[in-house]
């Protein structure tokens, strides 16, 4: 068994790795808090959709969605990974790839026209510098 022991105090020694620790806490903190508020921000953001939807903002095809989200019989996961394969979510997911391919053709033209910075080229960015995205 191998044991280890904490650098003396003193420059680049325990008090060192204290602040490091310390600092390290403060980033963690920070990071949690950040997740928290994302989720709150997406469960508001889905209420919003699933009232709207109830009242048939959103069609008819969502209308009748989220009726059956509402009565447990699914999920927007379902929907969306294709596990429901009610009519009304195929069509909600043939819109969704529609309107995602809208989005692509518009970054595209952006990008050719080099007006701005588009996902695509961050995208491409993080493929060339991350390892974890081939």
């Amino acid at each position: 068994m191998t044991s280890f022991s904490l650098p003396p105090r003193g420059p680049g020694g325990r008090r060192d790795l204290d602040e490091l620790i310390e600092q390290l806490r403060g980033v963690n903190e920070r990071l949690e808090k950040e997740v928290k508020q994302a989720e709150q921000e997406a469960e508001r953001a889905d209420a919003e959709r699933a009232e709207a939807a109830r009242r048939g903002e959103l069609g008819p095809d969502w209308q009748t969605v989220q009726r059956r989200i509402d009565s447990g019989r699914t999920t927007v996961a379902a929907v969306f990974s294709g596990e429901d394969t009610s009519p009304e979510a195929k069509r909600l997911r043939k819109q969704v790839e529609e309107n995602l391919g809208r989005l692509r053709n518009d970054w595209e033209a952006q990008r050719r026209t080099g007006s701005q910075t588009t996902p695509l080229d961050e995208m491409d960015e993080l493929r060339r510098t991350s390892p974890r995205f081939p």
